[in-house]
């Protein structure tokens, strides 16, 4: 088979297209699911004051964080209609204020509020760190 200039670009171009059409994809997906994982600043007014929240407040460096990371991700994009889920960084220096208010040392901590945010008062999540064990216990 004879190439030519033009087969050749003609071929780089579809397969330049196909990345591209591949990351802008990955990136869509990342956004969305990230957009479900709440960030701290929701609790200011984008989560609904009338449901209860369900919070995960970690760190990147503690090892049982990263294993429960999925699995909350997971819960947060599942679609619960009376609990809103949320995120909390608590190296996120936007977060600090915050971490200190809620007395977290630990990590990761699980927390329940009842509705009406952060400001009222919560239980303190003791069950298995699986996504099937948090939908129970939201079912609750």
């Amino acid at each position: 088979m004879k190439w030519n200039m033009r087969s050749i670009n003609t071929e780089v171009f579809k397969n330049k297209s196909k990345i591209i059409v591949f990351v802008l994809a990955a990136l869509l997906f990342l956004i969305l699911c990230y957009s479900k994982c709440v960030k701290t600043e929701a609790f200011g007014g984008n989560l609904d004051a009338s449901k209860p929240t369900f919070v995960l407040f970690y760190t990147n460096w503690c090892g049982h964080c990263k294993k429960i990371k999925p699995e909350f991700e997971k819960l947060a994009t599942a679609h619960i209609d009376n609990v809103s889920i949320a995120m909390i960084d608590c190296e996120d220096a936007s977060n600090k204020s915050l971490v200190e208010k809620q007395k977290i040392s630990g990590y990761p901590t699980i927390r329940y509020y009842e509705a009406g945010g952060m400001n009222n008062s919560f239980k303190e999540y003791t069950g298995s760190r699986t996504y099937d064990a948090f939908m129970e216990y939201l079912r609750q």
